[in-house]
């Protein structure tokens, strides 16, 4: 069976060189047993970003750019819940373009939980905005006693200008689910050159 992908996944092409990229590989019980991790390593990749813009912490960084840990953190927090706990590690990978920050975020999951999470991306990426706003407060009302409700993606697309694709890859025990978030620098001005090129420009 071949891969299925869904939404904007190519919506910056691969041969595309970023500015700045790197790669990370987690493990997502360590995740569980540690939540706060997630949001540890959700405000490192903000800081490297927004740190060619301002030089500074992400706590300092305009708000544009402070969002870049709040997606990043729900993409994280999805993948800890969905992945084989043990057998499967999460990997990510953060590309930055002059104008965009891509967010991938690649894990394993068993086939029901792969299933399940495909039909629930099909019908998010269909959804209007009126759909996503009654999607979310069924969602939020369902998942009060079910920790894996999938309300991360759905609270993306219906808070964020943000570009997303989901591509799924069987695999022997169920699917490897890549998730890619592009999150445009919408708010950067035309002079808001990175740090480093305005020091030498």
């Amino acid at each position: 069976m071949s891969a299925r992908t869904y939404g904007d996944f190519d919506f910056i092409p691969e041969d595309m060189i970023p500015e700045a990229q790197f790669g990370l590989t987690l493990q997502p019980i360590d995740l569980t047993a540690h939540w706060r991790r997630c949001g540890l390593v959700s405000d490192t990749v903000a800081s490297f970003i927004a740190y060619a813009y301002t030089h500074q912490s992400i706590e300092h960084a305009p708000p544009h750019l402070t969002g870049i840990s709040t997606v990043f953190q729900e993409l994280l927090e999805n993948a800890a819940k969905y992945s084989r706990k043990r057998e499967s590690g999460i990997q990510v990978r953060v590309r930055h373009y002059a104008r965009a920050v891509m967010l991938e975020v690649q894990n394993g999951a068993s086939k029901h939980r792969a299933r399940g999470f495909e039909q629930h991306v099909r019908q998010l990426l269909r959804a209007s905005a009126e759909e996503l706003d009654a999607l979310f407060v069924e969602t939020l009302e369902a998942s009060r006693d079910n920790v894996q409700s999938g309300i991360g993606i759905l609270l993306l697309l219906k808070d964020y200008d943000v570009k997303i694709g989901v591509r799924f890859e069987p695999e022997p025990r169920g699917a490897r689910v890549t998730i890619r978030v592009f999150y445009t620098l919408a708010e950067r001005a035309s002079d808001d050159a990175p740090a480093d090129a305005a020091a030498t420009g």
